[in-house]
């Protein structure tokens, strides 16, 4: 028997008895099942883990040797092949089966070993990665303060090394992340900040714009309105004197014709054209007093509406404010002012 056989081969006179009888196979099969029942091994142990290696090898070699004699004899003995063949089948699956029964607790423990080293491996390579999946301040913090939290020592096993590298290499680029990402966060809080300015800024000028817009519009109808009365005034004393001059001509043309009544009557007429032109410059006086008064009480209106344009224009923006301080966006907030302000809101009005 060879050391690396589990028992002793057929001798070249038995084999042939061994293949061809039914059943003959079977005790050398019971003495490597007996061999196998007896055979104990710690696989928690390196020694008892080869001892396993090389009882299962021994196993293999002896299924290797039985299958050589049989095929030798199945060469030799050619008018009982199939015999030859299903004994060598069922010795081969019956031995195969007992390979893998031997070799399971070792076959598990190292799928065991090799899945605890694909997870310390796995995890290693988390840490190294885990600078790349993180974006804000917040989710850096987090991830830096597990990483302080993860504890290096017994619990890691012989990777502890691998996991204190992983580690200081996060950390440090953590750090370095977090400095860049607090200084772009402040850079864009600022232009933010400088565009809101901005925005509010052309919104004010806007407003102004259009408020001056409406108090010059006001003030050139006003103007317009005083020139149109004073023109009229003018018109209207206008006619008044050409209205005397006429009635002074026919006077004058009467007084020709009736030279002996001329006399008697000239003091008449001349004290009559003088009232009638007094009565004219009063009423030219008149009108062009009524076209100023007019023209102080519209600008007096539209001191008024500027006035009362500014004082709702502060209104409006204190209602804005509270708004805002109550959480509301500031573009929210002016709309919802705006809309109440122009009644388009049913049951609420602000008070001015």
């Amino acid at each position: 028997m060879s050391q690396s056989e589990l028992i002793p081969m057929p001798s070249p006179q038995t084999a042939l008895q061994v293949f061809t009888t039914e059943g003959g196979i079977d005790p050398l099969i019971a003495r490597i099942r007996s061999e196998v029942d007896g055979f104990t091994a710690d696989i928690s142990t390196a020694k008892g883990r080869a001892e396993v290696k090389s009882f299962a090898f021994r196993i293999t070699k002896t299924k290797t040797s039985l299958e050589a004699i049989g095929k030798a004899l199945a060469a030799e003995q050619k008018l009982i092949p199939g015999k030859i063949d299903a004994c060598r089948r069922r010795t081969w699956s019956i031995l195969e089966g007992l390979c893998d029964e031997v070799r399971k607790p070792l076959t598990e423990w190292e799928e065991a070993e090799a899945a605890r080293v694909a997870r310390h491996r796995a995890e290693i390579a988390r840490l190294y990665s885990l600078p790349a999946s993180v974006a804000t301040v917040a989710a850096i913090d987090a991830a830096t303060a597990a990483l302080d939290d993860l504890a290096i020592g017994p619990t890691l096993e012989e990777f502890a090394a691998e996991y204190a590298m992983a580690k200081d290499t996060a950390l440090r680029e953590l750090r370095g992340k977090r400095a860049e990402r607090v200084r772009l966060d402040a850079e864009e809080a600022e232009r933010a900040r400088l565009r809101q300015e901005a925005e509010e800024c052309a919104a004010r000028e806007r407003e102004e714009r259009i408020r001056a817009e409406a108090i010059a519009a006001e003030r050139a109808r006003a103007e317009r309105e005083a020139a149109e009365r004073q023109a009229q005034a003018e018109r209207a004393a206008a006619e008044e004197r050409a209205r005397i001059a006429a009635e002074a001509a026919r006077v004058e043309a009467r007084a020709q014709a009736e030279r002996d009544a001329a006399a008697r009557r000239e003091q008449e007429l001349r004290l009559a054209a003088e009232a009638a032109e007094r009565r004219a410059a009063e009423t030219e006086l008149r009108v062009k007093r009524e076209a100023e008064a007019e023209a102080a009480r519209v600008a007096a209106e539209a001191a008024r509406r500027e006035a009362d344009a500014r004082r709702r224009g502060k209104v409006n923006r204190e209602a804005v404010a509270a708004l805002v301080a109550g959480g509301i966006a500031e573009e929210v907030a002016k709309l919802a002012v705006t809309m109440i302000a122009r009644k388009a809101v049913p049951h609420v009005s602000i008070s001015y």
